[in-house]
């Protein structure tokens, strides 16, 4: 039989060239509009393949978009990350360049502080969404290191479960 890919492929598009000609579409079609923001959102480094990846940050880099990912959601995207790459997923995303001002870590759980450090260093922002972490039970973001680390902190909804803004800031 043939061995599992490694990570968790299933959000994975067949070529980054795919994604991009969809997000210029997009772009095309709401350039001037000032009430939308076109971003750029591989799910998350055990999703995307490395070699995508650095295709997607040049992107993000070229067109100056944001940059939106989940990163260490959960201990095994944690430890597949290390198993996969050597390290962990916010000194993964450093090593390749895409952590600045515009990039959002979604969910941030499970970082140790020199990872909020760095992402805090690199002006970018972690994006909680508490009522999938409290129905996952993965856990609470670490606030204090987040905090501390001058990490710019916003909410979000990562489920259809519920979609209530108000619901995820209480």
């Amino acid at each position: 039989g043939r061995e599992a890919e490694p990570g968790q492929r299933r959000f994975c598009d067949p070529s980054p060239d795919m994604v991009l000609r969809d997000v210029e579409t997009l772009r095309a079609r709401y350039a001037g509009d000032p009430d939308v923001v076109i971003g750029l959102a591989p799910h998350s480094v055990r999703a995307v393949p490395p070699e995508f990846l650095k295709e997607l940050l040049a992107a993000a880099d070229a067109w100056q978009i944001p940059l939106h990912m989940h990163v260490s959601e959960q201990q095994r995207e944690v430890d597949e990350c290390i198993a996969e790459t050597g390290t962990r997923p916010v000194h993964f995303l450093d090593s390749l360049g895409a952590l600045g001002p515009r990039f959002v870590a979604v969910h941030a759980t499970c970082l140790e502080d020199d990872e909020a450090h760095l992402l805090g260093q690199a002006g970018a922002f972690a994006c909680l969404c508490p009522t999938t972490e409290r129905d996952l039970g993965d856990g609470l973001a670490p606030l204090t290191a987040l905090r501390a680390s001058n990490v710019r902190l916003c909410t979000g909804i990562d489920s259809h479960v519920i979609t209530d803004p108000i619901d995820e800031l209480r």
